[in-house]
């Protein structure tokens, strides 16, 4: 079930074809529920080839997720929510102090001197050594850019030294090819590897995360100070925010299976994305009552992140991408730009980016 063909979707796209409403977005992301199952069984499958077989028989993972009904609201309790669509940040999200590289499981995050990956902290500058070599003059220039953007004290360690550190982490061979493999098994999944080249240009040979890190520091010189409200650094998502309860646990599972243990099934509570739409998403970020009269509802787009809670204060502000995107008096007095309703006729392409009209 390959709905994410880049060939296909680059020559559709390039004609005017395969662009959605945010109605016919929310309606097309729920519909890759079953390529985001099978998407978790062949990313954890790799992490260690020999560990596990998955027929047709085998039930892998078990939950309970609303139907989409009409290609617009859920039916919970006798009520009748719009589950709202978010406006959030492209792949490489950058910040003042941090970079975030995003992945659909694991993603790389660099904050205070530190890289935190699979749940581990580790050295900023021990996670450069691996990935940028001294011994490559374009590759030394970039670690050593990129260490006094971040403020990365440089330190010392020796090549053994390192490695045997990366090794004992991961449980694998102190070997910097064996190493870097098992980031990109980790960090790589197939939608994530279309995505970064859908949002930035990127031939598969290019995916790699020295070459993100390129981009990521590339990207923080060229921002703007309003950069958070920038259309062309954002992207819809829908699907990706309902199902992240599951996408967590396969994450930890990833990183269990790539150390050698034996992972049959998922356990987790039927149930569970069911409560993250209640408790993390509905109570916190209004999924409104359908409203039979208004179709305004079905266009609204949240600004923020789940679990996010502090807003820059230019998102407030408008910006010259809102044009023809979002409608400017949707802009409520009470915390103004988090909520905003995306204009009728606004297209955008699978992956949620923005099509210029």
């Amino acid at each position: 079930m390959n709905l994410l063909n880049k060939k296909n979707l680059s020559n559709e796209t390039a004609n005017g074809d395969n662009l959605f409403t945010i109605s016919s977005f929310r309606s097309f992301q729920y519909e890759l529920i079953e390529y985001f199952m099978n998407l978790c069984v062949e990313y954890v499958a790799k992490q260690n080839k020999n560990y596990m077989k998955v027929d047709k028989v085998t039930i892998f993972i078990k939950f309970l997720i609303p139907t989409l009904v009409d290609d617009t609201f859920f039916i919970l309790n006798e009520n009748y929510f719009v589950p709202t669509i978010y406006i959030l940040d492209k792949p490489i999200i950058i910040k003042k102090k941090s970079i975030k590289l995003t992945s659909t499981f694991n993603s790389i995050t660099i904050y205070d001197k530190l890289i935190t990956f699979v749940g581990v902290n580790i050295p900023a500058m021990y996670f450069l050594d691996i990935f940028l070599s001294n011994t490559d003059p374009e590759e030394a220039k970039l670690k050593s850019d990129f260490a006094t953007t971040f403020e990365i004290v440089p330190t010392m360690i020796s090549e053994t030294d390192l490695l045997a550190y990366f090794s004992n982490i991961f449980k694998c061979d102190p070997y910097r090819s064996v190493i870097k493999e098992h980031f990109h098994k980790l960090f790589f999944d197939s939608f994530s590897k279309i995505l970064y080249q859908q949002c930035y240009n990127l031939k598969e040979e290019e995916l790699t995360i020295s070459n993100l890190l390129k981009f990521a520091l590339d990207i923080k010189r060229n921002s703007e100070d309003d950069a958070f409200i920038d259309l062309t650094q954002k992207r819809l998502v829908f699907i990706e925010i309902l199902l992240s309860p599951i996408f967590k646990r396969i994450a930890s599972l990833a990183s269990q299976a790539s150390r050698g243990f034996v992972i049959n099934e998922v356990s987790m509570d039927q149930m569970e994305l069911v409560k993250n739409f209640y408790i993390n998403l509905h109570n916190k970020f209004i999924y409104d009552n359908v409203n039979a009269f208004d179709t305004m509802l079905s266009h609204k787009t949240h600004l923020l992140s789940p679990n996010v809670e502090n807003a820059p204060g230019v998102i407030a502000n408008l910006h010259p991408t809102h044009f023809k995107k979002i409608c400017p008096i949707s802009v409520s007095s009470q915390n103004p730009g988090e909520t905003v309703y995306t204009i009728a006729n606004a297209k955008c392409d699978i992956f949620g980016n923005f099509y210029e009209v």
